[in-house]
């Protein structure tokens, strides 16, 4: 078993986050700072959805004035998910709307971008010494759908 000292204070970027999540404990180093900030982060991620992010899911793709729906589709609740999956549920929805919303294919392309960004932002994480792959939407392809 190793026996790791740390004597690193947290700094000042660690200390502002941790009042930003509400996290009033002073951490003896570095290392438990980042350790308080994750297990509060993993606390806020397991929280039950609010029913307004519920109903939210539900409501993407309706027009908010009318009600009538504009997709074909409408979202699928999923027992057992916690805060963060709704979500992140929720904001894939609305990307899916707006593309299936679209009315040429600019804006289709326009909306995939940010439906792959949103992806790789919620689910990835970029690796040292690799190359970003960028995504770009063809201008030249303004014909309607």
């Amino acid at each position: 078993m190793s026996l790791t000292v740390d004597f690193k204070p947290a700094s000042q970027a660690t200390l502002r986050l941790m009042e930003t999540l509400g996290i009033t404990e002073v951490p003896q180093s570095q290392t438990e700072a980042s350790q308080m900030i994750y297990n509060k982060q993993v606390q806020l991620a397991n929280r039950i959805p609010t029913k307004a992010q519920t109903a939210a899911v539900y409501a993407i793709g309706t027009n908010p004035e009318t009600k009538e729906r504009m997709t074909s589709w409408v979202g699928r609740d999923l027992p057992g998910i916690r805060h963060r999956e709704i979500s992140f549920q929720i904001e894939l929805l609305n990307h899916l709307a707006k593309m299936e919303l679209a009315t040429t294919q600019a804006e289709v392309n326009s909306h995939a971008v940010a439906l792959i960004s949103c992806v790789k932002t919620r689910l990835t994480k970029s690796v040292k010494g690799a190359d970003p792959v960028q995504f770009s939407t063809p201008e030249a392809q303004d014909a309607p759908i």
